[in-house]
């Protein structure tokens, strides 16, 4: 384990940014790594190649993200005559005190909180490595899902997170998620079988069958066997 790993309780990603509909999953990992890299002077002076080496993305995908970042606001760009710094324009309103009472419990994982700030939200709290990586993952299965069946479904909703999580404490991939929206899409959408493509069904406790299914079945043939999202995880 690094020092920094050993030091490093976790970083925050602001209401405004995480519940922007404008923004990718991606493009939000790199504003927080920006943020966090922040140090409140000049601000970050970390090059497009450290950030798309820690985002595991190209160059090209670090550069445009900062250009939209910049235009929307969220970062400011200035150089000094060497180098290139980018600086958080969100505001850090809330004070220690005000997330003092869920420290311990965000130490542990994830936590959608109210900061006292009429400028912030809401913020998310990211603990542990794993747990961030999962609401990364849960952002891109539910705009995934969302894509393929024309909704609107939110990461944020706690039933959403519970199954999602729950599945990938079990081992299931991004790509499991993905192969079962298309296999439930691809039999339900467009029958009266397609109000149950939401997430309390789809990631359920039927979650392996859906994954693993005979594509051939019918809708009809398995409306008696449906998780309807009502079960335990």
């Amino acid at each position: 384990m690094s020092a920094d790993e050993q030091t490093l309780n976790g970083v925050w990603i602001p209401g405004n940014i995480w519940l922007n509909r404008k923004l990718t999953v991606l493009e939000k990992v790199i504003f927080a790594e920006i943020d966090f890299l922040d140090n409140g002077d000049l601000g970050c002076h970390a090059s497009n190649k450290h950030i798309a080496s820690f985002c595991g993305c190209s160059e090209r995908k670090v550069s445009d993200a900062v250009s939209k970042l910049q235009t929307m606001g969220f970062i400011s760009s200035q150089y000094d005559g060497r180098q290139r710094f980018l600086k958080s324009m969100v505001e850090k309103s809330a004070t220690i005190a005000n997330f003092a009472s869920i420290a311990e419990s965000a130490m542990q994982g994830r936590k959608i909180c109210e900061a006292g700030s009429q400028n912030l939200r809401g913020c998310i709290h990211i603990g542990e490595k794993e747990n961030r990586n999962n609401i990364i993952y849960t952002v891109e299965i539910v705009e995934y899902l969302n894509k393929k069946t024309g909704k609107n479904f939110r990461a944020t909703a706690e039933k959403t997170q519970k199954h999602i999580n729950a599945r990938l404490r079990e081992g299931y991939t991004v790509d499991d998620f993905k192969k079962v929206i298309e296999n439930k899409v691809s039999e339900w959408k467009g029958t009266n079988m397609e109000q149950y493509l939401r997430p309390e069904t789809l990631f359920g406790t039927k979650f392996e069958s859906y994954l693993y299914q005979n594509c051939a079945k019918t809708a009809k043939n398995e409306f008696d066997e449906i998780d309807f999202g009502e079960t335990n995880l």
